[in-house]
């Protein structure tokens, strides 16, 4: 495209990236196109790895939004979807892995008191700074607290 431009312009268009300097940035330096990818996951549903086979889901959302789901996830082999809400967070569509992936679901304490793993009440659960933190299996569940 570029040499086309340069030779129906006359002018001498640079291409910038791959370790090259010029003016034109479309060939490879855009990295900041990622940064949707990389933190939505992080930022809005906690997503991190702080231990080995063991995922942890933080929802953060915005005051404006009410739930976000993520689908074709992937941790230590499983693929699996994510939703979350402020009370809520749900796993599904899980496939592979080896059945050993754990992930530590936060939430906060103020959206309740009860914990509902799969819609049975659950105690195992850590309170810590105004939040809830309960471990499961890497499989589908849900994640409530009322």
């Amino acid at each position: 495209y570029y040499s086309n431009l340069q030779a129906e312009e006359g002018r001498k268009w640079r291409l910038a990236g791959n370790g090259r300097v010029g003016a034109v940035g479309l060939d490879a330096e855009f990295y900041e196109s990622a940064l949707l990818y990389a933190s939505i996951p992080s930022l809005y549903f906690g997503l991190d790895s702080v231990k080995y086979n063991e995922l942890t889901v933080v929802p953060d959302l915005p005051s404006s939004l009410g739930y976000m789901a993520m689908q074709n996830l992937r941790f230590y082999g499983a693929e699996y979807d994510l939703y979350v809400s402020r009370n809520k967070v749900v796993i599904s569509g899980v496939d592979g892995g080896d059945g050993t992936q754990k992930v530590n679901v936060t939430l906060n304490a103020q959206e309740g008191k009860k914990v509902y793993v799969n819609g049975k009440e659950r105690t195992d659960f850590v309170t810590n700074d105004g939040k809830i933190t309960i471990q499961v299996n890497l499989e589908h569940c849900v994640v409530e607290i009322k």
